[in-house]
């Protein structure tokens, strides 16, 4: 059976992502989203970073992604292997620490 209010639903359900999202990167920032590696603080760039790597491993484990991990993080108390990072430097990290599944050259 369709949703009478698709539209107001999908608007709820991004608000409400977005909400969890501003609420986990604040904790993992002390207060004010921005990155750990660099004063970038534009929220379409910060990321959630695993700070040893192992992230999409993590992630597959407790099967989360999007809203359900950001809930996930607030139920188990902000694990403190997490932290954030802008993506140019989570691309930076990832390439020197060698994270990545596949192997490029």
């Amino acid at each position: 059976m369709p949703y009478k209010n698709k539209e107001a639903n999908a608007r709820y359900a991004r608000e409400y992502t977005q909400k969890l999202r501003l609420q986990v990167l604040s904790h993992y920032s002390n207060g004010k989203p921005h990155c750990n590696h660099c004063p970038e603080a534009r929220l379409g760039c910060l990321t959630l970073d695993h700070i040893n790597g192992g992230g999409r491993a993590h992630t597959s484990a407790i099967n989360r992604r999007g809203q359900s991990y950001y809930g996930w993080i607030i139920r188990n108390d902000y694990p403190s292997f997490l932290q954030v990072l802008c993506m140019n430097c989570q691309l930076i990290k990832r390439r020197e620490n060698n994270e990545y599944k596949r192997k490029y050259i």
